[in-house]
């Protein structure tokens, strides 16, 4: 008996499938960078400046302008498009059911990161909103002081001192590094909703993709628009602003503004301030005296280029001093 073969319309379903969660992915990482951001505030100042290891820079800017591309061509009219037909309300409860669902793996890795007061809100918020909020559908546990926030294996494994490697940008993922790489496949394959087995699970798993995703392109517009407005080098700037925000996601400190970031098009922006000069010395007195010595020479303070505190940001965790032991791994935050 001859073997028949896969069935075509599995095969085109298949392929549609793999397609619509590509492009979904480009949206959602347009969106990510942007999500947690606070609005811009006039006249901040620039922060000093850090190192970003990109080794594949000549490679990731052609990636960026092909997304660009894509952005322009599909997924910036269907996010607009997706804002414009639906609704206030409904929208909202999209984004707040989709945000419900990952509920689970935020708690997983704010376990995982012995951040326990987070964990905490994180479940408490997921029960709340599934029971009065209706399936996730409403936000009630943000009233009571219960609000969302982002986490990851990739901020699981930056917290525990795994350096993030080189910074990669891929035209259907977006900004990335090789540990957030790895972090997200690993969240991604423990989602409890996609490990359990329901009817039609692959369309579902793809229609929560999908509204995710342009829900997150479709916020991100205005932070997109404004970075386009500065008229800096937009492959710079998404770069530290990406880079900053993983970092302060793993050290728990607040989002970073746009309005943060130095300007990439002026040479001198975002570079270290001069160290101040040396107050003058104190006139010596004369050496009359055969028992006053005459005084040494002033030193002078040396500035030190990696003193910011972002410098050398892509390194692990400091090594421990001499005669200590290392630590275990991150600290317990009740």
């Amino acid at each position: 008996m001859q073997a028949k073969g896969p069935d075509s319309s599995v095969v085109r379903r298949l392929m549609a499938i793999t397609a619509v969660v590509a492009w979904t992915f480009a949206a959602t990482a347009h969106g990510q960078v942007f999500a947690r951001l606070p609005p811009a505030h006039p006249g901040a100042a620039a922060p000093d400046s850090f190192a970003v290891e990109d080794p594949f820079e000549g490679l990731n800017r052609r990636f960026y302008a092909i997304h660009q591309g894509i952005d322009r061509a599909i997924l910036r009219p269907l996010a607009l498009g997706y804002s414009h037909a639906t609704t206030g309300g409904v929208r909202k409860a999209l984004h707040n059911f989709v945000t419900e669902l990952g509920e689970p793996v935020v708690f997983g890795n704010d376990v995982a990161q012995l951040r326990i007061k987070r964990a905490a809100t994180t479940l408490g918020r997921f029960l709340i909103n599934a029971t009065a909020g209706v399936g996730g559908l409403f936000d009630p546990a943000t009233k009571m002081g219960l609000p969302h926030h982002d986490n990851g294996f990739g901020t699981t494994l930056g917290r525990y001192g795994i350096a993030p490697g080189p910074y990669i940008f891929l035209p259907l993922v977006g900004p990335t590094n090789l540990r957030d790489l790895i972090g997200t496949g690993v969240d991604f394959y423990s989602d409890p909703l996609g490990r359990i087995h329901y009817h039609d699970r692959g369309d579902v798993l793809v229609g929560i993709t999908v509204i995710g995703g342009l829900d997150e392109r479709a916020n991100a517009e205005a932070d997109l628009q404004q970075i386009e407005s500065m008229g800096a080098d937009s492959y710079a700037t998404l770069r530290s602003l990406y880079t900053q925000q993983r970092q302060a996601d793993i050290r728990g400190d607040k989002p970073v503004s746009i309005e943060d970031l130095p300007n990439f098009d002026d040479p001198g922006s975002g570079s270290p301030p001069a160290a101040p000069a040396p107050a003058p010395a104190a006139k010596a007195p004369a050496a009359t005296d055969p028992g006053v010595s005459a005084p040494s020479a002033a030193r002078v303070p040396i500035a030190d280029p990696d003193s910011g505190p972002d410098a050398a940001w892509f390194l692990a965790a400091p090594s421990p001093p001499p005669g200590s032991s290392p630590p275990a791994g991150p600290p317990i935050e009740l």
